[in-house]
């Protein structure tokens, strides 16, 4: 995980009983996290404006700085971790 990363994934406030987690690269930090959609949609934008937005589609965004996340439910998480070990 590179320096930019890792300073994306620690914005991200620690919090319990979240609904949503951002997911980089094959990290998902179920300890950081968002309660509320409007709060994760919050995180985003600021994440835009801090660092500038390459491209965005749906969920899934890329910073200019080269760093792509998107935010998922924490059933999507699950769905995407189980799909990745049946590839491995």
């Amino acid at each position: 995980m590179t320096n930019e990363e890792t300073a994306v994934i620690n914005s991200v406030t620690r919090k319990t009983r979240c609904r949503y987690f951002v997911r980089i690269g094959g990290r998902i930090d179920f300890v950081r996290g968002f309660r509320s959609k409007a709060d994760a949609s919050q995180w985003v934008d600021d994440m835009i404006e801090k660092h500038g937005l390459s491209w965005r589609v749906g969920n899934l965004v890329c910073l200019r700085n080269g760093v792509e996340f998107d935010v998922l439910t924490r059933a999507d998480a699950l769905a995407r971790r189980a799909l990745a070990g049946r590839a491995a």
